[in-house]
Order: structure tokens, then C-alpha cells, then sequence
């Protein structure tokens, strides 16, 4: 399995573009996967200097209804024909984030018309094979990220505290090695993790995605107890590596790295996980 980053918050070099969201290609031994599409065409632009051919994707899946991870949509359904899209039931509801402590800004996906037959709509789990699985219904355990507490779903009209429902996380197991994918673990990734030790019985060996542990609004982390307490969930569940990105934040990767004995591991727009 190759995994290349297409947008991320950072780039490896100039000649790519960042912005504020996430975008991953992976390449199976039989299909080509897009997890999320970030806010914009950005994803496609580095594609095609990264060599990855957008219109051969086979499925694109958007982790959550927020417009950093699925913004880009549009720009995908231009480029490419033939992928079906695989996104939560409720991913098109209103979502709005709180700045400035009294604003409150919509950050949902703009509605999709006229690709019905392209969208496998989840509220719970769908294999793509025996060996690609996607999951949500995510419980919320001892570690929720602090940074939720800004983000809201409207219903009627009232503003209430998102529940996310609409975030789904995806497993690839490939020669022995099983894969999590999240886009931002809003529901806590040691939550995640443990949903699939727990609720679906498979062992994670290596996990690719945000944390949520960064307020791009505020610029702030979270402290530096709350990564210990993270820390101390994470240890011991067989994970062998944490690739992260996006939410998590470059003072987080770097404490939890020095906490985990070196096996966390940032990467950026034009990052290339496997061979």
C-alpha cells in the first residue's frame, strides 16, 4: 500500500500548495482510494504533480461533513467519472464552528445534486471488500477532544453541540498490517481505536490521520496534561506507528512523539507512506 498525502496543513516543499485541511490517495493492491478531498481544488493541483492520475480514483471517502475534508467534492466529481462516494447519512446537515467565542460560522458541505447513483450513504459500517471496512458510530470514551466544544450542529433552530454522527473512519488490512484512516477523530482517536479492538475485533497496527488536538482558530494546543492523558490511553494497544497530520498540530506530534518512544510521525502535503 502507498499512501501519499495530497493536501495537508503543511507541504514537504513550495512547489506544492497547503491549506487548512486533508487529503489522502492510497493506492491498494487492486484499488486507488481518496480519503477526503480538503476545502478546494488544491488536492487535484498537487495530484498532478505528484504523478496521481485523480479520474482512475476508485471510491472517495469523506471522513466527516465538514468543508476542510470534503470542500473539494466539486472539484472531484469534474475530474473523475466513475468513483463512488462513500460519506455518512448525516454529512450534509448544518455545521457551524464558534469564533471569537460568540460567532458562530457554518463549516458544513455544500448539498451534492444529481449524483445519486454515486453516493453510498452510511450511518454504521459498509465493506468496500472483505479487507476495506468502513465504520462510525464511534462511543465516547475517557478522551474527547477539548476542541469539540466550539463546534455545533443545528437542528430546527437551534444551535446544539455536534454529536458526530456524520464522522466515519476506515480500516485497510493489506499483508497482515491493518491501517486506520480518520480524517479528525473528532470523537477521540483512542475511542476509535478502541471501537475497532472491542466493537469489530480487529487489532490496529498502524494509523493514518488528525488527532484534533490544535484550534486553528485560536492557534492554541491543548495542554500539556491532556496529551499526557492521551498518551496513557494510547500505550499498550498494539498500535505500532501513528502517522498524523492536519488537526493534531506540530506541538502535540512532537510531544506525544518524545511520550510514545518515537513513534509518532508528522507528515505533509507530498509525504509518501510504503513502497
Amino acid at each position: 500500500m502507498i499512501i501519499t498525502t495530497l493536501l495537508e496543513n503543511k507541504a514537504i516543499n513550495k512547489s506544492l500548495k497547503s491549506k487548512h485541511g486533508l487529503s489522502l490517495h492510497i493506492k491498494t493492491d487492486k484499488l486507488n482510494i481518496l480519503f477526503d478531498v480538503g476545502p478546494n481544488d488544491n488536492f487535484y493541483t498537487n495530484a498532478q504533480k505528484l504523478n496521481i492520475d485523480i479520474s482512475k480514483v476508485d471510491y472517495a471517502i469523506i471522513s466527516h461533513g465538514h468543508f476542510d475534508h470534503g470542500g473539494g467534492l466539486e472539484t472531484f466529481l469534474k475530474v473523475n467519472s466513475k468513483a463512488k462516494i462513500i460519506i455518512s447519512k448525516y454529512a450534509f446537515d448544518n455545521y457551524y464552528a464558534k469564533v471569537l467565542k460568540i460567532i458562530k460560522i457554518k463549516i458544513g458541505l455544500k448539498p451534492l445534486h444529481n449524483i445519486k447513483d454515486r453516493l453510498i450513504l452510511i450511518d454504521d459500517f459498509y465493506s468496500i471488500t472483505k479487507n476495506i471496512n468502513i465504520f462510525s458510530n464511534v462511543e465516547k470514551g475517557n478522551f474527547f477532544p477539548s476542541g469539540n466544544n466550539k463546534l455545533y450542529i443545528k437542528k430546527g433552530n437551534t444551535l446544539v453541540h455536534d454529536d458526530f454522527k456524520h464522522e466515519i473512519n476506515m480500516i485497510i488490512k493489506e499483508n497482515k498490517n491493518n491501517t486506520l484512516f480518520c480524517g479528525c477523530s473528532h470523537m477521540g482517536i483512542s475511542n476509535i481505536i478502541n471501537h475497532a479492538l472491542n466493537k469489530l475485533h480487529t487489532p490496529i497496527n498502524t494509523v493514518v490521520g488528525g488527532m484534533h488536538l490544535y484550534d486553528p482558530v485560536s492557534k492554541k494546543n491543548v495542554s500539556d496534561y491532556t496529551i499526557q492523558l492521551l498518551t496513557n490511553e494510547l500505550r499498550d494497544n498494539g498500535v505500532n506507528k501513528y502517522y498524523t497530520c492536519h488537526c493534531t498540530g506540530s506541538y502535540a506530534i512532537t510531544k506525544l512523539n518524545k511520550t510514545m518512544n518515537n513513534n509518532v510521525e508528522e507528515i505533509n502535503t507530498g509525504s509518501i507512506i510504503g513502497e
